[in-house]
């Protein structure tokens, strides 16, 4: 197998072909990712958490209308494991959440959050998740990040995740 170099590639690929080839590659990847997506369910220790990607830029000029609006992502981390999915949400609206929990989260596994509204009522101290059938841990980030209860209850592994993905 020979390796083409940049001189060559510059010289005779035409950039239309390259649009073309890099638009199909991206549908055939955003494919592959919403068939996976639709099949993938998590089970055991998973940490739950919502990440603000960005926010669409506010501009006066009529030739740059930006289409992205806000992005949420919604993420799994599966603890112990390298099993984690993201869920893009234009909002955080809690009943999108719940379905999303439901959906790729079995019945029965542990749930790792923070104390969101859409997670735990926090007049009462309850969890809003238990009611689908899921053993649900949480922490209140305004007290502690790290409960000292066994076993650790915190959204580290999650977080985590978050900073790697805003670094690409």
């Amino acid at each position: 197998m020979t390796f083409l170099n940049y001189e060559f590639c510059q010289e005779k690929s035409n950039i239309n072909t390259v649009r073309r080839y890099f638009t199909l590659f991206c549908n055939i990847t955003l494919s592959y990712y919403q068939n996976h997506l639709d099949s993938t369910i998590l089970e055991g220790n998973i940490e739950i958490d919502e990440s603000h990607l960005f926010k669409e830029k506010k501009t006066h000029a009529p030739r740059r209308q930006y289409k992205l609006r806000s992005v949420w992502l919604f993420g799994f981390k599966k603890r112990d494991s390298s099993e984690f999915l993201l869920i893009p949400m234009t909002s955080r609206e809690e009943i999108n959440m719940h379905l999303a929990i439901v959906k790729h989260v079995k019945k029965y596994s542990t749930l790792y959050t923070d104390s969101y509204a859409a997670y735990v009522n926090n007049h009462t101290k309850k969890s809003k998740l238990e009611d689908f059938g899921f053993c649900h841990e949480f922490v209140n980030h305004r007290i502690q990040f790290v409960s000292s209860l066994f076993p650790e209850v915190h959204t580290n592994t999650v977080e985590r995740l978050w900073r790697i993905v805003k670094t690409i």
